[in-house]
């Protein structure tokens, strides 16, 4: 048996996260160390080591697409991306990263304080 991974212990609830949109089949929450204002992580609740293994591809995309969609409306932003690395935790997982601004691609994280991420956490929902 393996070690359970960072998100299995989030979707058995063993660590605290600012989820922001759950279903039979998905959890996303915020990243804790984000890219942008409003960094999501959309979770397959059953691992799947990578993106290209989840059984319903399109769903899963449908599914990044609603959130990216509810993140650009709550927070204002210019464009959003969604990017699929993410090697050091072998369980599939979407990034999805508003952009406020087109000619800033920076890929600077910073520490997100907990009312900061309450706070986006709820527009979000809101906007869901």
């Amino acid at each position: 048996m393996t070690n359970p991974t960072l998100f299995e212990k989030i979707i058995n609830r063993q660590i605290p996260a600012h989820i922001v949109y759950e279903d039979d089949t998905y959890i996303a929450i915020l990243d804790i160390f984000p890219k942008k204002r409003g960094h999501t992580l959309l979770i397959t609740k059953t691992v799947y080591p990578w993106v290209n293994d989840v059984p319903d591809f399109g769903g899963y995309f449908e599914t990044v697409r609603k959130l990216g969609l509810a993140i650009q409306s709550a927070l204002g932003a210019e464009y959003i991306s969604y990017q699929t690395f993410g090697a050091e935790i072998p369980h599939a997982h979407i990034h999805i990263v508003p952009y406020y601004d087109k000619t800033d691609e920076s890929w600077h994280r910073h520490t997100a304080t907990n009312d900061e991420l309450a706070e986006v956490a709820d527009a979000i929902k809101l906007a869901l």
